[in-house]
């Protein structure tokens, strides 16, 4: 059974990327239902005016809330336009692929590294701004957090809020 579920997707892929690459949705779609933690897919496009775009999906792994509620958690970092500017969301799932919210980041440096034992482990290593000694762990084991907040210097960082908008 598994087999046959892996040829009918390969054949979807096959087609999608001969009529044009893989939309993000696809690609969420794909990684929710064969990723590996750690797992990525990009897609990138640019023309010669500069017009810059690549977005890479990362999926990190099922998060068990308490109440045995599980979530699959996704990264996104886009990268657009001649300055190569950025920005990183977190998409989390429910346990049958279905939209369920996102933080909406501001950078796409601020991206948490992984999800270990039901923590997003968030690090400053690629902030130049920031201490690069700081890590900020999620804890959702609780549950979604209506906000998170990233350490950068010492009490100073920033706050994100969770959505549940499209």
């Amino acid at each position: 059974m598994k087999s046959c579920i892996l040829l009918v997707f390969l054949f979807a892929v096959t087609l999608c990327k001969s009529s044009g690459q893989m939309t993000t949705a696809q690609i969420c779609q794909h990684l929710l239902t064969f990723g590996k933690p750690g797992r990525s897919q990009t897609v990138e496009s640019s023309s010669k005016n500069d017009d810059y775009s690549k977005i890479k999906i990362t999926y990190l792994g099922i998060a068990t809330i308490r109440n045995k509620q599980r979530f699959k958690i996704l990264t996104r970092h886009f990268v657009w336009g001649p300055n190569r500017h950025t920005s990183g969301t977190i998409l989390i799932f429910t346990n049958k692929n279905q939209f369920a919210g996102k933080y909406y980041l501001s950078d796409g440096r601020y991206l948490p590294e992984k999800l270990k034992n039901n923590k997003l482990v968030f690090t400053n290593r690629y902030k130049s701004d920031c201490d690069s000694q700081l890590v900020t762990i999620i804890d959702l084991k609780n549950g979604l957090p209506k906000n998170i907040f990233l350490k950068c210097q010492g009490e100073f960082g920033d706050l994100y809020s969770f959505s549940n908008d499209d």
